[in-house]
C-alpha cells in the first residue's frame, strides 16, 4: 500500500513564531524522527519508513522556509521518498514514479533555498542525482517488466506509461505490443545526463579533505556505469573507471565500504576487458574482484557478489582448485546475508546475484571427488537465502518467547550485517560482528532444544532425513550431471552421463511432448532406481517411496512421471516408486524435526483432536471449485474436523492457515516470473503471495496439509527461482505444513475434483498417518494414468474416448476450464501428471 503524498506547499509553517508548546512539540517530533530514522536503518521495516515520512511532514508544518533546518529537512523527505518508491511492488510503477518526481520537487526547493556556498548546497546536489538515477532504473525496470509480462498483465503497464510519459519511443531496443506501440527498453537519457550533471558539480564543490569525497565520487560512478549500460559508448567506460578508482583512492583501508567500491571498478575493468580484450583489463579486474571479496571488514552482500564472479571466471577456466576455494570463501557469506526482517525486494536482489553459485560451487567439488557430505554442504549453503531466511525465522520466533534477552542480541548482530556503514557502529567493524554473533551462537546452544542453532545440518543430519526412503539430490551443471544418493547406510555419487546440461532448455520447451518422461526416465530416473534397488513394481502394499530435490534446470521436471508408458510396462517411477519432492535437504530435516510424530516405523493413525479446522477456499468463478469444495467438506467432516469456508479475502485466509488442520484451496494461481516471491494464490477478493506467507506464523501451528488445486502452485517460472525452487508449493512446506499437494502446470478444472476426492479418501482410511498424503496422491495418479492409458490406446485405434473420460470428468462441456489463464491441447493431453506432493 502506498504511504500518502503531501505537496511540500502545504507542509510550510504559517506562523513567524512558534508557542513554548509548540517549540516542545518540536523537540519530540526530531526525537522521534531520531527514533524511526534508526530502526528504519536497522531492520528495514516499511512501517518505520511511513512513520519517518509523517514525523518530517509534522516538522516541516511548525518550521518556516527561513529556518536554517527547513533545507536539511526537505533532503530528509526527498531521501525517504525514493526509498518509499523502491518499496513499491512490481505492480505498482505508478506510484513509484509519483514519489520519484516528488522527491525531485523537494530537493530543488531545498536547493533553490540554499546559497551556493554553503557546505549543505553539494550534498542537495548529490541527493538531486540520486532521484534523477532512481527515475531512470524506475523507467528500464517498467518497460523490461513489459517484455516480461503475460499479455493479460500489459494493459495495467500501458496505463502506468501514459500517466506517467515514462518511455520514448526512438531507441535501440523495442517491442512491438498488441496495442500497436512500440516500447523502449531502455528509458530516457535525459535523466541520467541530468543525474550525472548534478553529481559531478556537487564533486567539484566538496572540499579535497572532506570525507564524504568517496560516496560522492561512487554515485558518480554508478550515473556514468549506467550511461555506458543505456548508450553502449565505449569511450564512456574509461570516465567509469577512472571515477571509481578515484572513490577508492578516497577511502581508507578498513573502511566497511571497500568491498563494495571495489565491486564496481572491477566491473567497470570487466565490462572494457569483454568489448577490448586487454589483458591489463582483465589482471585489474582480478585483483579488485579478490581485494573485494578478501576485504573482512566490509558487509557480506559485496564481498558474496566478488566471490561469485570469480568462482564464474575460474570455474569457465577450468582452474577447479583455486575455484574450490573461492567456493567454500563464498558459500560461507550466505549465512550471514539471512535476516528475518528483510523486506522481498531486498531477498528478491540477493536471489538474483546469488543464482548459479550454489551449481557452480558444487561442481568444484564434485570435479575434484571431494567426500560426498561436502558437495551437499556446499549445495545446500550456496541455496540458502530464502529458504534459510524462512527456517531461521521460525528458530528465533521459538528463540524469543523461551529466551527473550538472548534474542535480543542476536538479533541486534544480524541487523548489523545489513547496515550502511553510515549507521553500523565504527567501533565495531564486520569482522567484530561476525565474531560476536558466532559467540553468542555458542552460549544459545547449551539451551535446552537449541543445541543446533544457526548450524548447517551434520552428516548425522543428513542421514537421518533418509528414515522412511532414499533422497535424491539431482546436480546439473554444464561440467557434469550428478545425482548424490542419499540413504540411512550412507550417502553416494551417482554420475549421470546421458543428462546433459544443454539439453534441459529444449526439453523444458516441449514439456507437455509425451517424449519427454521417456527423455527423464532414460538420463535421470531409470539410473537412480537402478542404483537403489528399485527395479520393479511392489507386490505389497508397502510401496517405497523417494523424495526427489532438483536443482538448476531441472527444477519443475515432472520426474514422478518419467518412464515408457504403456499397458503392461514396469519401467516407469509411479509403478515402482512413491514420489515426493522438498525443495533442499535442510527443509526436509527440520520438517522431520519439527513434526512430533516422526519415528522409525511410524504409520499409527494420527486423529484430528476436538476443534480442529479443515479451511476450504473455493473460487466461485470455476465451474467445478465449489463442487470440490462441498464434496470435501463431508470428507473432512467424517475425520472430525470442523469445516469453514468462504474466505475470500488475505486477511481472513492468513488468519485461519494460523490455526487450521488442514487447509484447501481450489482456484487461480500465478507465477510471477519477474519476482518468485510475487507468486500468488488468487483470491476472491485479492491475493496471497509467497511473500505474505513468509511473514505468517504458520510454523508454530504445523498443520498437517495444504492443497493447493490450482494451476502452477509448484511452477518455476523465471531464472531467479530455480537455484532455491522459490514457488507457492515450497512456501507452504517452508513455513511449516507437513504436506502440500500443488501442480506443475495448468491443471483442468474438471479433473481437479477427481484427484482431490481419491487422495482425501486415502487419508481418511488411513486416518492421517505418516505418509498418507503422498500414499492417496500416489494411488489417485497411478488409477488415473491408466485410464489416460486406455484413453491414449482408444483413440489411436479411431475410437471415441468421451465414455472413458467421463469417469474422471463427469461433464466434457467444461471440462476443458483451466484453473489458470490459458491451457493448450497438450496439456489436456496430460491430465494426470502435473499434480506432485512436497513434505513428509
Amino acid at each position: 500500500m502506498a504511504h500518502k503524498i503531501v505537496p511540500i506547499e502545504l507542509l510550510q509553517a504559517s506562523t513567524d513564531s512558534p508557542t513554548a508548546d509548540a517549540s516542545q512539540r518540536l523537540g519530540q517530533l526530531y526525537t522521534l524522527l531520531k527514533t524511526h530514522r534508526t530502526q528504519y536503518d536497522k531492520y528495514g521495516a516499511i512501517k518505520d519508513l511511513d512513520q519517518k515520512i509523517d514525523v518530517i511532514y509534522g516538522i516541516l508544518k511548525q518550521t518556516l522556509d527561513t529556518d536554517e533546518n527547513f533545507p536539511r529537512l526537505l533532503q530528509h523527505l526527498a531521501v525517504a521518498y525514493v526509498e518509499r518508491s523502491s518499496r513499491q511492488d512490481n505492480q505498482e510503477f505508478y506510484l513509484s514514479m509519483k514519489y520519484i518526481d516528488e522527491a525531485i520537487r523537494v530537493i530543488r526547493k531545498a536547493i533553490d533555498v540554499t546559497e551556493k556556498d554553503h557546505l549543505s548546497y553539494a550534498y542537495f546536489l548529490r541527493t538531486l542525482g540520486q532521484c534523477y538515477r532512481e527515475r531512470h532504473r524506475l523507467k528500464e525496470a517498467l518497460a523490461l517488466s513489459i517484455i516480461y509480462r503475460s499479455p493479460d498483465q500489459r494493459d495495467y503497464a500501458f496505463d502506468a506509461i501514459r500517466k506517467c510519459d515514462l518511455i520514448h519511443y526512438n531507441a535501440h531496443e523495442t517491442l512491438q505490443t498488441n496495442n500497436g506501440l512500440i516500447i523502449s527498453s531502455c528509458g530516457s537519457d535525459s535523466d541520467i545526463e541530468n543525474a550525472i550533471e548534478a553529481l559531478q558539480e556537487a564533486v567539484d564543490l566538496l572540499p579535497p579533505s572532506s570525507k564524504s569525497r568517496k560516496c560522492f565520487c561512487h554515485d558518480l560512478g554508478l550515473a556514468h556505469d549506467e550511461r555506458f549500460d543505456a548508450t553502449g559508448e565505449t569511450t564512456k567506460l574509461e570516465d567509469c573507471i577512472r571515477i571509481h578508482l578515484d572513490a577508492i583512492n578516497e577511502t581508507d583501508d578498513n573502511d566497511p565500504d571497500s568491498a563494495q567500491l571495489m565491486w564496481h571498478a572491477a566491473s567497470a575493468y570487466e565490462e572494457r576487458f569483454e568489448l577490448l580484450g586487454d589483458d591489463i583489463d582483465f589482471a585489474n579486474m582480478m585483483e579488485l574482484y579478490h581485494e573485494s571479496l578478501n576485504h573482512k571488514l566490509s558487509g557480506p552482500r559485496w564481498r558474496l557478489e566478488s566471490g561469485i564472479k570469480i568462482l564464474h571466471i575460474l570455474a569457465s577456466g577450468e582452474s577447479w582448485s583455486r575455484a574450490y576455494e573461492i567456493a567454500c570463501t563464498t558459500s560461507a557469506l550466505v549465512p550471514l546475508l539471512v535476516h528475518h526482517s528483510q523486506d522481498h525486494a531486498y531477498k528478491n536482489h540477493l536471489l538474483s546475484v546469488s543464482w548459479g553459485l550454489s551449481s557452480a560451487a558444487t561442481t568444484t567439488a564434485l570435479m575434484l571427488e571431494k567426500p560426498v557430505f561436502e558437495i551437499i554442504r556446499l549445495n545446500e549453503l550456496g541455496r540458502g537465502i530464502i529458504i534459510g531466511s524462512v527456517l531461521q525465522r521460525s528458530m528465533l520466533k521459538r528463540l524469543q518467547i523461551s529466551h527473550p534477552a538472548e534474542f535480543s542480541v542476536i538479533d541486534d548482530l544480524q541487523a548489523q550485517f545489513h547496515m550502511t556503514p553510515r549507521v553500523l557502529d565504527q567501533a565495531r567493524n564486520m569482522d567484530d560482528v561476525e565474531r560476536l554473533l558466532d559467540e553468542k551462537a555458542q552460549e544459545i546452544r547449551r539451551l535446552p532444544g537449541f543445541e543446533d542453532f544457526l548450524l548447517p545440518p551434520s552428516e548425522h543430519d543428513i542421514l537421518s532425513a533418509a528414515i522412511h526412503g532414499p533422497i535424491v539430490l539431482l546436480l546439473t551443471n554444464p561440467e557434469r550431471c550428478d545425482a548424490v544418493l542419499i540413504k540411512q547406510t550412507g550417502l553416494v555419487t551417482l554420475p549421470l552421463p546421458g543428462l546433459k546440461h544443454e539439453d534441459i532448455p529444449n526439453i523444458r520447451a516441449a514439456m507437455f511432448d509425451p517424449m519427454v518422461l521417456e527423455w527423464l526416465w532414460d538420463t535421470i530416473a531409470k539410473p537412480v532406481l537402478d542404483a537403489l534397488g528399485f527395479t520393479e513394481t511392489p507386490t505389497g502394499a508397502d510401496w517405497p517411496h523417494i523424495w526427489w530435490i532438483p536443482t538448476n534446470a531441472l527444477v519443475g521436471l515432472p520426474i514422478h512421471a518419467a518412464g515408457y508408458h504403456h499397458q503392461g510396462s514396469t519401467n516407469t517411477v509411479i509403478d515402482r516408486v512413491i514420489s515426493s519432492y522438498s525443495s533442499s535437504v535442510k527443509s526436509l530435516i527440520q520438517a522431520r524435526k519439527n513434526n512430533k510424530t516422526e519415528s522409525e516405523t511410524d504409520r499409527t493413525p494420527n486423529k484430528a483432536e476436538h476443534g480442529e479446522v479443515a479451511v476450504l477456499v473455493g473460487t466461485q468463478n470455476l465451474p467445478f471449485a465449489p463442487q470440490e469444495v462441498h464434496q470435501l467438506e463431508g470428507i473432512c467432516q467424517s475425520m472430525e474436523l470442523q469445516t469453514m469456508s468462504l474466505l475470500q479475502n488475505r486477511e481472513a485466509v492468513l488468519s485461519a492457515l494460523e490455526n487450521c488442520r488442514i487447509f484447501h484451496f481450489a482456484g487461480h494461481g500465478r507465477a510471477n516470473s519477474l519476482d518468485p516471491l510475487q507468486s500468488c494464490l488468487v483470491l476472491d477478493a485479492g491475493t496471497l503471495t509467497v511473500d505474505q506467507l513468509f511473514d505468517s506464523n504458520i510454523n508454530q501451528q504445523q498443520p498437517f496439509l495444504a492443497y493447493l488445486s490450482a494451476c502452477g502452485t509448484g511452477q518455476i517460472s523465471g531464472r531467479n527461482s530455480t537455484d532455491e525452487s522459490i514457488h507457492l508449493m515450497s512456501a507452504f512446506e517452508l513455513v511449516g505444513f507437513q504436506n502440500v499437494v500443488g501442480t506443475l502446470w495448468n491443471v483442468e478444472d474438471g479433473v481437479c475434483p477427481s484427484v482431490a476426492i481419491d487422495t482425501y479418501t486415502w487419508i481418511k482410511d488411513k486416518q492421517l498417518a505418516r505418509g498418507s498424503v503422498a500414499e492417496g496422491l500416489h494411488h489417485a495418479l497411478r488409477s488415473l494414468r491408466d485410464r489416460w492409458l486406455w484413453d491414449r490406446e482408444e483413440s489411436s485405434r479411431g475410437k471415441a474416448s468421451a465414455d472413458n473420460r467421463a469417469k474422471v470428468v463427469s461433464e466434457p462441456s467444461v471440462r476443458e476450464v483451466s484453473r489458470d489463464i490459458e491451457l493448450c491441447d497438450q496439456e489436456q493431453q496430460l491430465y494426470w501428471i502435473p499434480y506432485i506432493h512436497y513434505g513428509l
